[in-house]
């Protein structure tokens, strides 16, 4: 676990380590650097951004005007943390009038996230560190930096340590490990029940769904739907060898599913949530299936195959059948769905889809509130249109090749019935950055959907 020790600041002896004062201006900074320091004399200032503005054997003082959005503030956090790493300190000082500087203690942790093969490794750059703030209420802070650091170490994790096989059972050990119900389906249980999209996908491959709940009721307010694919080549119609490495990416929505139910459980929002997770990979082998390849899905659809490296979508549908089979009404998917959204909306917005009006609303409030930015994108039914073959035949990536991220969401939708709320999350953009573009994202997995979720779902 997380260990952050979190203390209100009390006596000198706490002003101590890593000073940092932060203020909506710059005569605020001198306000409380007065109030806290009466008697401090410069020794040193420089003009960095954040400003380390005095420094002594004993403690380092670093300045910065508050942000006015909260991914600013997430940001500035993150380079506070940055700026430290010479220092090693391990007392982190918070000062300011202004009281709510969480979304900078939490980009803060969050930019000291660093990936090893090891989580347990992973977890210790933070632990043994001691915050101080006063007029702050971080007692969710070390759940929330541990399943950040969960879900980000998941998608880091190199294809030939993250297989189906281990996914499964990480997920099932962190399931019992802090009591969340869980059921497994595995290849031959998947066959019986017709679920032939995953079936084909997975070729040669394990194939595992996984269903998770934070709650023991029959039914849940949302079933979040996670494409867990653990290495996309695109099978027979293979991707192109450069970025590909990424493609280990591929399960993010089932790694976000999961360490999204960790975290409600955790933090006893009152949410029901229960997760179905369709993990295998994506790959070439002699049983792969191919282009031109029908597939009868469990509703009784039959679907087309034009593109194998539209096999997300194959799965997820196979989700949707099992999950309002269950009686699920309020219907999520969360996938690395489609290179297109990323085309489109670039590195920091996720495309988003939504037949609830009242649920968009919530959502982009939730997105303003995390700092995860969201662009709803049109269910536009023209697009249906270009799916269908003929009477009960359809094909899965469309005819026009416009539209992908919509194309895409429209043969989700396909198999969701009247009656439920259909809301799909493109993650393909936002999940894994191969270069450092935002400093709270970092390197490689972002932790992009952890914040948002959990605002949206506090707002029920």
């Amino acid at each position: 676990m997380i260990n952050i020790s979190i203390k209100s600041v009390k006596e000198k002896k706490d002003l101590n380590g890593n000073i940092f004062v932060i203020e909506e201006s710059e005569a605020g900074i001198f306000e409380t650097i007065k109030k806290y320091l009466p008697s401090y004399k410069i020794f040193k200032e420089n003009d960095q951004t954040p400003r380390i503005a005095y420094l002594d054997s004993e403690r380092l003082i670093i300045t910065a005007i508050l942000p006015k959005n909260v991914r600013d503030q997430l940001e500035l956090g993150a380079k506070l943390y940055n700026v430290t790493q010479k220092f090693k300190f391990k007392n982190f000082v918070f000062l300011s009038t202004y009281k709510q500087l969480d979304n900078i203690i939490h980009g803060f942790c969050y930019g000291a996230y660093t990936f090893h093969l090891s989580f347990n490794q992973t977890l210790k750059n933070l632990n043994g560190i001691t915050i101080f703030s006063d007029n702050l209420d971080l007692s969710s802070l070390n759940d929330f930096v541990y399943w950040n650091y969960y879900y980000r170490w998941l998608v880091d994790l190199p294809s030939n340590i993250c297989t189906p096989r281990f996914l499964v059972n990480e997920f099932l050990k962190q399931a019992k490990k802090f009591g969340l119900k869980a059921s497994l389906l595995d290849k031959n249980k998947i066959k019986k029940m017709n679920l032939n999209g995953h079936i084909a996908v997975s070729g040669d491959q394990d194939a595992y769904i996984l269903k998770v709940s934070n709650s023991d009721s029959r039914i849940s307010d949302f079933a979040l739907l996670g494409k867990g694919i653990t290495f996309d080549t695109g099978g027979i119609c293979l991707k192109q060898p450069p970025g590909m490495y990424a493609m280990k990416a591929d399960m993010a929505g089932a790694a976000l599913a999961f360490s999204l139910l960790g975290l409600i459980k955790a933090l006893n929002i009152p949410t029901k949530l229960s997760a179905f997770i369709g993990i295998t990979k994506n790959s070439i082998s002699e049983n792969s299936y191919n282009p031109g390849d029908i597939i009868k899905m469990s509703n009784g659809t039959l679907v087309q195959v034009e593109n194998t490296d539209a096999e997300g979508r194959l799965l997820l549908a196979d989700l949707v059948n099992l999950a309002t089979s269950q009686g699920y009404k309020n219907i999520i998917t969360l996938a690395t769905l489609t290179g297109g959204v990323r085309v489109g909306l670039g590195l920091y917005h996720a495309g988003f889809f939504c037949t609830d009006s009242d649920l968009a609303k919530k959502i982009h409030l939730a997105s303003e509130k995390a700092g995860e930015p969201t662009c709803e994108l049109p269910l536009e039914e023209k697009y249906a249109d270009e799916l269908k073959i003929s009477d009960g035949l359809i094909n899965n990536i469309g005819t026009s090749g416009s539209g992908q991220p919509i194309i895409g969401a429209m043969f989700i939708k396909h198999f969701i019935p009247k009656d439920c709320s259909f809301t799909h999350f493109d993650l393909a953009g936002v999940c894994f950055h191969p270069s450092k573009y935002l400093e709270h994202w970092g390197k490689g997995a972002t932790g992009y959907g952890l914040r948002l979720f959990y605002e949206l779902f506090k707002l029920r």
